[in-house]
């Protein structure tokens, strides 16, 4: 067989007792990098011990964002969860089969590893998200941003979110969204957490330090886009009201939720770990969101340094409780309600 030739049809093997299945066509050295990955992880990680079967399936058309779910748009490796597949339960990753190609071609071109270890990398990153739903709290999370919706919103959606902001810029929105990032900085939090690990990053005080700084200036980011969406909807009734300014500050909100949740998410497990040590991935998985906040204030109040996130203490950059209400108090003159 010559360079990525065809294999029709899907592909079973297994890893330490663990059946994976790759779903779709895919060329040989495709499929071997896949099962190096595999390998990889099993060897760093007891993650693949939670799973029984798990699906790879490969895409041959262009990513659907509305269905992505907890999907990282800045690798330069394109996998995601679907929101469909949770719900049907199904342990279940999908790839893009030409960025797997590219990874081949890579690792080929430059004689190193460095595709293999992109490809180690992100399945990591979306094996930790499938944990999070199998032992976690992310799908009661989802269940109650159903129930204040009345469709099922996904933790990190917020592309689509746009195009839904785009028809329609009310206030009452922004509720959801707020929730909903709340809730992504956990799971991306710790989702990049082990990716770091799997990549044998030195996790040390000179790490902490780094990504605290770029998670106070990305809290301080949303937090001026949040006050001034506020403020734009307060001169509604005004005669200075200018509503496509409203609706660039909206988009730019959103956009800054969907990219600031990362490096956020990651400097709030990595303080809780490196100030407990009794404290684990595992265990962070299990909680929920809120509490997951609080554990990180506790832990950075003990090191005397402001979270960058707080539930209602008021001591973070953004605190849940008061932008909840900075949000009541702007739709004072609106029909709708907050609450």
């Amino acid at each position: 067989m010559g360079f990525l030739d065809l294999i029709k049809g899907n592909t079973e093997f297994e890893i330490r007792g663990k059946r994976i299945l790759i779903v779709g066509q895919a060329e040989k050295e495709v499929i071997d990098l896949i099962k190096q990955a595999f390998e990889a992880i099993a060897q760093k990680s007891t993650i693949l011990n939670y799973f029984t079967d798990l699906e790879i399936v490969l895409e041959t058309k262009s990513i659907n964002e509305s269905d992505l779910l907890l999907s990282k748009p800045d690798s330069s490796l394109i996998a995601e969860v679907r929101s469909s597949d949770v719900r049907l339960g199904k342990d279940r990753i999908h790839f893009s089969s030409d960025v797997l190609k590219a990874l081949v071609a890579e690792n080929a071109a430059k004689q190193g590893d460095i595709g293999l270890r992109k490809l180690t990398n992100g399945l990591y990153h979306e094996l930790t998200h499938l944990l999070q739903y199998k032992i976690g709290r992310l799908k009661q999370m989802k269940d109650a941003n159903y129930r204040i919706r009345g469709k099922f919103l996904t933790t990190s959606s917020f592309a689509s979110f746009i195009s839904f902001f785009n028809s329609d810029y009310d206030i009452k929105d922004l509720r959801s969204h707020l929730m909903n990032f709340m809730q992504a900085i956990m799971a991306e939090g710790l989702a990049d957490y082990s990716e770091e690990m799997i990549r044998g990053t030195d996790i040390n005080e000179e790490f902490f330090r780094d990504h605290h700084r770029s998670a106070e200036i990305s809290a301080q980011d949303i937090k001026s886009k949040w006050e001034r969406v506020l403020e734009q909807h307060k001169k509604k009734s005004k005669s200075s009201f200018d509503n496509e300014v409203l609706k660039s500050y909206h988009s730019a909100l959103l956009r800054a939720f969907e990219d600031k949740r990362y490096a956020m998410g990651l400097h709030m497990v990595d303080s809780i770990l490196q100030y407990d040590k009794k404290m684990s991935l595992e265990k962070l998985i299990r909680m929920g969101y809120l509490k997951f906040i609080k554990i990180y204030e506790n832990s950075m109040g003990r090191m005397r340094l402001q979270p960058v996130v707080s539930v209602n203490s008021g001591r973070g950059i953004l605190d849940y409780d008061r932008m909840l209400k900075q949000g009541a108090d702007a739709l004072k003159k609106s029909r709708w309600k907050w609450f």
